[in-house]
């Protein structure tokens, strides 16, 4: 059920949830601007990432994205737009879709923005603008006027440099490429697979690197297991734009990488940890978290766990990029 406000993208993918969605657009009592992403009806996927302008604003906005049935797009413009029947917005005689977005379409509601239930007494358009999302050009822009809006009414510090914005932009066009061109069984980004005391010293070197702007995820799988205790390479091909992956494979790698590691971020037998970017977790009381097997918790799960733990990261990344000058 759709719970707003919320410090996270909520997604809304039916038709109750469409309309309660409207009505919260349209309260008067909505203390946040609200940024709707809706999904494309070719791909069924956003068209920009939720987590990524999440990263990018902070906790200044709501999210939503509806999807991935264009009906709900459907329910969510013609309730927002005052038609009884939740028919399509687009086809709706005399009627113009002042408040609606579809198909990979964005749009911004500002918080106290006197909405009308009546659509038609104003000119909606400058209060809730529309975005594109289908061109690395109309990313940047999206980016850019709303971190400036957010900026104007005292919600966002500062207006991220143009360089994070750019790097954020070109992290959506990647994962745009990579859902529509790549199979999702294609094993296009496999882990690193660490077998030598080189490989390893060339991996302790890149952790303990001040620059790096990847977390890094370190698995050690035990030579008597058949794979590692988490999928690898899911986690791998599904942020190998934003992470990292290696898989020590053999008892020289774990012995080298513990003789070059601090203690407690050492990692071995089949175990796993996600090193932030930064040398922060260097500290002996910062340590990264230590990931082990569980026959409670299956190897889904864990492998979630631990794509959630890298993903906080990127995030945290992001949002000290957007505040810098």
């Amino acid at each position: 059920m759709l719970a707003l406000p919320s410090p996270h993208p909520q997604w809304v993918t039916d038709g109750e949830d469409a309309r309660r969605l409207a009505d919260y657009v349209l309260s008067y009592e909505r203390t946040k601007p609200l940024l709707i992403i809706t999904c494309r009806n070719d791909t069924g996927k956003p068209g920009i990432d939720p987590d990524i302008v999440a990263a990018l604003t902070g906790d200044t906005l709501d999210i939503a994205v509806c999807g991935p049935d264009a009906a709900v797009d459907d329910a969510f413009n013609a309730r927002v737009n005052g038609i009884p029947d939740a028919g399509d917005i687009r086809t709706a005689p005399n009627t113009a879709a002042s408040y609606g977005v579809y198909n990979g379409a964005i749009r911004l509601y500002p918080a106290h923005s006197g909405l009308s239930p009546h659509p038609g007494a104003h000119d909606a358009a400058a209060e809730a603008p529309l975005y594109y999302a289908d061109t690395h050009a109309q990313r940047e822009h999206m980016l850019e006027d709303l971190t400036a809006r957010l900026v104007n009414a005292g919600l966002l510090r500062r207006t991220p440099r143009s360089d994070a914005i750019s790097h954020a932009a070109a992290r959506l066009d990647e994962r745009d490429r990579r859902a529509n061109d790549i199979p999702e069984t294609e094993n296009r980004n496999p882990a690193h697979v660490i077998q030598s005391a080189d490989q390893v010293r060339e991996l302790t070197d890149l952790l303990r690197s001040s620059g790096r702007m990847m977390p890094i995820v370190v698995v050690a799988q035990s030579v008597d297991s058949t794979q590692p205790f988490v999928d690898t390479d899911l986690i791998s091909n599904t942020l190998h734009d934003l992470a990292l992956v290696a898989v020590l494979h053999s008892d020289e790698a774990v012995a080298e990488f513990k003789r070059r590691m601090p203690r407690p971020s050492w990692v071995f037998g089949n175990a796993g940890r996600v090193f932030p970017t930064g040398t922060a977790w260097d500290r002996p009381d910062t340590p990264p978290r230590l990931f082990l097997p569980n026959k409670h918790v299956s190897r889904m799960l864990l492998t979630n766990l631990m794509m959630k733990d890298a993903l906080i990261n990127v995030a945290d990344t992001l949002r000290e990029l957007s505040a810098m000058r």
